[in-house]
């Protein structure tokens, strides 16, 4: 053997040795000598308590006349507990200085309606309610005098007759209605017709131009509105109805009369619709 040859040799014995001695590199034991057995955090449960003051909102919403307005009860929604929205409206002859019902001597009434303009409603359309209608009573505060009332104002008061009742199903308020008008058979949907009291409508017939129908102002005092609300007697009081006082095609309170005429007998139906803008919807 060569010198060189005996020096490789030698050389690769001396790496061979070197490599079986080491021993192989384990990541999970890099560092054990540095890291202690516990990390020194100290954990704990910390309990805060909390105390709460609870209030009733002081609604400042008003409602707009071209709104709709709310009729109806929810007794007892999961979220908001119980709810109950009244509507307050008043009614005047679209124009005054002339008496609406021909001739004052000879008018027979057959039948008065209030109809409301109906849009929508809030809760369970199997709702069955009473609605029930009153006079508002002019003659004590608050008067329902403009408009842009809050949502919680002050109930107005009402005179104690109650001038008419309806029982109302929810789920038919946008159904087809068809009813005589004077001499026409009218045929329209989504209007809520409420019969009133033929007795309590006669002081309309009795008013006159000198008097009632001589100004807006002077009809108001006589005729401040009407309340429209839902009772308490009602079988399913889980929804509330929305109706449209602008609508004047579906919102008015309609005088169905016969009246003599040169000897003939004329039926009319004079209306008198929300035109004075006066209204409110309190929500309880």
């Amino acid at each position: 053997m060569t010198r060189y040859q005996s020096v490789a040799v030698s050389a690769c014995l001396v790496s061979l040795l070197f490599i079986s001695s080491c021993s192989k590199i384990d990541t999970t034991d890099l560092g054990n000598e540095l890291i202690p057995a516990v990390d020194n955090v100290t954990t704990f449960e910390t309990v805060l308590n909390i105390i709460t003051d609870n209030k009733v909102f002081n609604d400042t919403t008003r409602m707009l006349d071209a709104e709709d307005h709310g009729v109806g009860i929810i007794e007892n929604d999961p979220e908001f507990g119980k709810t109950v929205a009244t509507t307050y409206a008043s009614f005047t002859p679209a124009t005054f200085r002339s008496y609406p019902f021909v001739k004052k001597d000879t008018v027979v009434i057959d039948s008065v309606v209030l109809s409301l303009g109906y849009t929508s409603l809030y809760g369970d359309s199997n709702s069955i309610q009473e609605f029930q209608v009153k006079e508002i009573d002019g003659r004590f505060e608050p008067r329902l005098r403009d408009s842009l009332y809050y949502l919680n104002a002050p109930d107005f008061p009402t005179r104690p007759d109650i001038i008419g009742t309806s029982s109302t199903h929810f789920l038919s308020l946008n159904d087809s209605v068809i009813y005589k008008n004077a001499k026409d058979t009218v045929r329209t949907s989504s209007e809520l017709r409420i019969k009133l009291d033929t007795a309590w409508a006669r002081k309309f017939v009795n008013y006159d131009t000198t008097n009632a129908y001589q100004s807006d102002t002077n009809f108001l005092q006589d005729f401040p509105g009407l309340q429209i609300m839902a009772t308490e007697s009602s079988p399913s009081k889980t929804a509330i109805a929305y109706f449209n006082l602008s609508d004047a095609d579906h919102t008015k309170l309609t005088f169905y009369c016969r009246v003599q005429n040169n000897g003939h007998t004329d039926t009319i139906a004079p209306s008198f619709g929300h035109n004075s803008g006066r209204h409110a919807n309190i929500i309880r």
